[in-house]
């Protein structure tokens, strides 16, 4: 388990959707990382132990399924030392 299974929260600048999903300005949103990491819609036997699933493009759809430091601008500045 990740020692922060929800990203911070984030506000949501403008009106728009995710999917079918509207957010309204001034949101306050978490991303359950967790959640996404036990997907069935993912992996396939998500609860199974399998480290190989974290190679890039070994089962998983999207390249955004396995985020435990966050992603993008944000991401966490301690990723290099903590996957040495």
């Amino acid at each position: 388990y990740p020692p922060a299974p929800t990203l911070p929260v984030r506000v949501v600048k403008k009106d728009h959707f995710v999917g079918k999903i509207p957010m309204k300005k001034g949101l306050q949103v978490a991303v359950k990382i967790l959640s996404n990491h036990y997907s069935e819609e993912h992996y396939q036997n998500p609860l199974s132990f399998n480290p190989e699933r974290w190679v890039l493009n070994s089962g998983s759809k999207d390249a955004f399924s396995f985020f435990p430091f966050s992603v993008g601008s944000r991401i966490c500045i301690g990723q290099h030392l903590a996957l040495l």
